[in-house]
């Protein structure tokens, strides 16, 4: 058994299970159903899924979030980009307003529960019990687009403090330790950036200001969208490069952890762009030993772990520990386990 104390450079691996057992917040498959009243106050979204996605006894709204955020972005980044060109193509125009309204119900739903003080120290607070106490070599990578975690341990979403002007980082700033990283690999409804690929603003993330109404780009003028992609579009990355950088700062945490923490991710297998991420854990070398621990926080842990044994290298000595869901893992390791250095 490898001793608490001496496991540094964590990495977890945050999903969208864990959003649900913490803030309430519906799973990806059943998101669009949950929000239906917002939906069909919207006719162009409404009509738009009941077009795409219904059928054969199925309701339209029993679709998966990012199947359909996948079918906009193909027609706005993917082939849909090939076969109209122009932005102002009917058809990609009308994907554009369709998923500006999809954007509006997802960011209502996932505000639900912060809009206080004290119902967002609440939600710290129960990740907090589970990330217990981080260090500076420790990372938290999430795929869900809540805020939940921001700023949760003295962590700062990444993207936030992302200088534009500097074009490249250093090995040393790469692997700077000075507080936890929190890397929003598929964006954020908090994350903002220009609408106008031409502007400057459209590389950079911004946060949110607590507002309503259309928020407009100060550098020229042009409407601020919400930066999340769907994990299956990886054109969308070029859409939003500093989630590629996000990406690519993750890789070189995974390469080096010595523990990592799955919760409430379930590893898809026909995640491929996740899985080659997620093989970086294997090490900088065929025979690295650096990951000697790995926990999975899941209903089906079992599941889960036995995926994620698949990205291991060949031979690669870890242990591995399922709990059930969070409580149990706080019961059973962080109560008997002392800070980890």
């Amino acid at each position: 058994m490898t001793n608490d104390a001496e496991q540094t450079n964590t990495v977890y691996i945050i999903g969208a299970g864990a959003s649900h057992a913490v803030c309430g917040f519906p799973l990806l498959a059943g998101f669009l159903k949950d929000c239906r009243t917002d939906i069909e106050a919207r006719a162009n979204l409404h009509e738009y899924l009941e077009r795409r996605f219904s059928g054969n006894g199925h309701d339209a709204l029993d679709a998966n979030l990012e199947d359909v955020l996948a079918d906009l972005d193909n027609t706005l980044f993917g082939l849909g980009q090939v076969w109209y060109g122009s932005a102002s193509h009917p058809e990609r125009l009308r994907a554009q307003i369709i998923r500006s309204q999809l954007l509006e119900v997802i960011q209502k739903r996932l505000s639900v529960g912060d809009e206080s003080e004290e119902s967002s120290a609440e939600l710290r607070g129960n990740y907090e019990r589970v990330l217990g106490k981080l260090t500076g070599a420790d990372t938290v990578i999430t795929f869900n687009y809540d805020r939940s975690l921001d700023y949760c341990c003295g962590m700062r979403p990444l993207a936030y403090v992302m200088n534009p002007d500097i074009n490249y980082l250093t090995p040393e700033e790469l692997a700077a330790e000075d507080k936890p990283w929190l890397l929003h690999l598929h964006g954020s409804i908090d994350f903002l950036t220009c609408g106008n690929v031409e502007c400057p603003n459209s590389w950079r993330i911004l946060g949110r200001r607590k507002s309503s109404g259309t928020r407009i780009c100060g550098t020229c003028g042009a409407d601020m969208e919400i930066a999340i992609v769907p994990p299956s579009m990886t054109k969308s990355f070029q859409r939003y490069p500093l989630l590629s950088v996000l990406a690519r700062i993750a890789k070189e945490r995974l390469v080096t952890a010595k523990r990592i923490v799955i919760w409430g991710f379930s590893c898809p297998s026909t995640d491929h762009h996740v899985g080659w991420l997620l093989r970086s854990c294997r090490g900088g070398s065929p025979d690295s030993e650096s990951l000697r621990r790995i926990d999975v926080i899941d209903p089906d842990a079992k599941t889960v772990l036995d995926r994620f044994k698949v990205l291991l290298a060949p031979g690669q000595t870890t242990e591995c520990r399922s709990f059930g869901g969070h409580e149990e893992y706080v019961s059973k390791h962080l109560s008997d386990s002392p800070p980890h250095a």
